[in-house]
C-alpha cells in the first residue's frame, strides 16, 4: 500500500521530479525514504502486536540505514554522489527512458 501511495504521490509530481536540480533530489529522495521508513515501522507494529514476540524493536534499525542513506545522499550531492531515487525507479520501469 505504501508503494502504491508513493507511486501515485510521484506521479502526478514526475515533471519535476525528474528533473535535473537539487530539488528535485530532495522531493523524490523525501518521498522514498518516507516510504521505506513508513514500511519499517508499520512491519514493526505488526510483529509488535504478536505475544510469542519479543524485542521486535530490532524491526525498527532499517529506518536508521535508510535516514542515513538518506543524509549521505543529500551531503554527496555537490560532489557529484547524489542519486535521484524517482530517476533510477523511471529507467527500471521504462528501460528507453533518456536523461
Amino acid at each position: 500500500m505504501i508503494k502504491k501511495c508513493t507511486d501515485g504521490v510521484q506521479l502526478f509530481l514526475l515533471p519535476l521530479v525528474l528533473r535535473f536540480s537539487f530539488f528535485a533530489l530532495i522531493i523524490s529522495n523525501t518521498l522514498y525514504a518516507a516510504a521505506f521508513a513508513w514500511y519499517w515501522y508499520i512491519t514493526h507494529l505488526g510483529y509488535r502486536s504478536l505475544p510469542f514476540l519479543s524485542q521486535t524493536e530490532v524491526f525498527l534499525f532499517p529506518i536508521a540505514a535508510v535516514a542515513l542513506v538518506y543524509v549521505l545522499n543529500l551531503v554527496g550531492y555537490p560532489f557529484g554522489m547524489g542519486w535521484n531515487a524517482s530517476r533510477i525507479m523511471a529507467h527500471a520501469y521504462f528501460d528507453h527512458y533518456q536523461h
